[in-house]
């Protein structure tokens, strides 16, 4: 038997084996296509490819992202001092309580609970709590916040504890502004005039400005 009738030809073996090969050669191929295209042609072919692209929703290749204005979309401060300023608005009025930042304004849990209690005051009595109890005070607030609003609690009871009295800024932030997605659906619309009022020919000045104050989330102070 001749030496060449013992060798598998054309086998899955041998196949597997120039597989790699013929893969490198096509590449190298497609290097020196690459390399022969006219200069004019390969301009075509990047026109082709951006006009492609176009059309599938790409809109940020080919052209330039320019910035955009500060009033049309907020930057982070602007954001928190948004919040920072809807979180006074709502807790206005309730004792143990001075949001001025997202860190010691928040230690006690009493600004956790006022801002909860200000949406669903039938939840717990505000008046009973101790600004002292730090650890029940946050508890209320979270389990509130969760029963009432479907609002998960990302902030932990004991590492609020171990904080101390200047907590994280960008974790109490970040439930801060959870519960304000979640709390501002339960906030009331403004009533509508009543049929005196229209019939007398509209409303007073110091109506309208206290309509406008909870229009923004502001109530009377």
């Amino acid at each position: 038997m001749s030496s060449s009738s013992t060798k598998k030809v054309g086998s899955i073996f041998d196949r597997e084996e120039e597989a790699p090969k013929r893969l490198q050669v096509d590449k190298r191929r497609e290097v020196m296509r690459n390399r022969s295209m006219p200069a004019s042609s390969a301009k075509d072919a990047r026109k082709m490819f951006v006009a492609m692209d176009g059309n599938t929703g790409n809109k940020a290749v080919g052209r330039k992202v320019g910035r955009s204005p500060t009033s049309v979309v907020p930057n982070a401060n602007n954001i928190k001092q948004m919040l920072l300023k809807w979180c006074q608005a709502k807790t206005r009025g309730y004792e143990h309580v001075d949001i001025t930042n997202f860190s010691g304004s928040w230690a006690n849990g009493m600004a956790f609970c006022a801002l909860v209690h200000n949406f669903f005051p039938e939840a717990f009595d505000y008046a009973s709590l101790d600004p002292k109890n730090r650890p029940k005070n946050f508890q209320l607030a979270f389990d509130a916040a969760e029963k009432y609003a479907d609002a998960d609690q990302l902030l932990d009871v004991d590492d609020m504890m171990l904080m101390g009295n200047r907590p994280d800024s960008k974790c109490v932030f970040t439930y801060v502004q959870s519960l304000y997605n979640k709390l501002r659906r339960f906030e009331k619309p403004l009533t509508p005039l009543s049929p005196v009022i229209k019939v007398m020919g509209g409303i007073s000045p110091t109506a309208k400005a206290i309509a406008n104050e909870e229009a923004a989330g502001n109530p009377p102070r």
